[in-house]
């Protein structure tokens, strides 16, 4: 039996987090602890842009919504021509080269986030005290790291068990209980966000 010969399997299947709503809760929580100027670090932004799921749209959003100025000297965007750690580092090292000062970061990746660390502390600036970051994914990369990173925890287990279910059923010829599944995210904070 060919599973996907029946026409009305729905082409398209989606599992994963509100990306925007993501980005906009990890800007929340910078503000929330008193950060007044929130740089955006991310490598290759670009690529995860698409209308509903770009990485960056919460940020711009909550600045939006609250009558923050968009300093563009602060969304440190790179090609991502090296990894993620050593290109975010290289992004914070540019920006307060150049004068840009900041007190939050919002950091699109895990890697990302340990760059900015990185970075703020070769530059002897106290990270969780003088500039709060917080990152997304919530690997081992944000728990090695010291000090330890905030992160969204994008609920993997949940995304794979959703995405495989949905998979089955259409290796099996049916269609999905769920074409549409938002898995939520939650926001778990560490010392770069709760000081030392």
């Amino acid at each position: 039996m060919n599973c996907f010969s029946e026409t009305s399997l729905p082409k398209k299947v989606y599992v994963g987090n509100d990306i925007p709503q993501l980005s906009y809760d990890m800007t929340v929580t910078l503000f929330a602890h008193g950060c007044e100027k929130v740089a955006l670090a991310s490598v290759s932004a670009s690529l995860y842009r698409t209308e509903e799921h770009d990485q960056a749209a919460g940020y711009y959003r909550y600045l939006l919504e609250h009558g923050v100025r968009l300093d563009k000297n602060l969304v440190l965007e790179g090609p991502h021509r090296q990894t993620s750690l050593v290109e975010a580092a290289q992004l914070v090292g540019e920006c307060l080269d150049a004068g840009y000062g900041f007190d939050g970061v919002v950091a699109l990746g895990d890697r990302v986030a340990l760059g900015v660390v990185n970075a703020l502390k070769e530059q002897g600036i106290a990270v969780g005290a003088d500039v709060r970051v917080i990152g997304m994914d919530d690997s081992i990369y944000s728990r090695i790291s010291s000090p330890a990173i905030s992160m969204v925890r994008r609920n993997t287990g949940q995304l794979a068990k959703k995405g495989a279910e949905a998979l089955l059923a259409l290796l099996a010829g049916k269609k999905p209980a769920q074409t549409h599944v938002v898995v939520p995210h939650e926001v778990v904070e560490r010392a770069t966000t709760l000081g030392a």
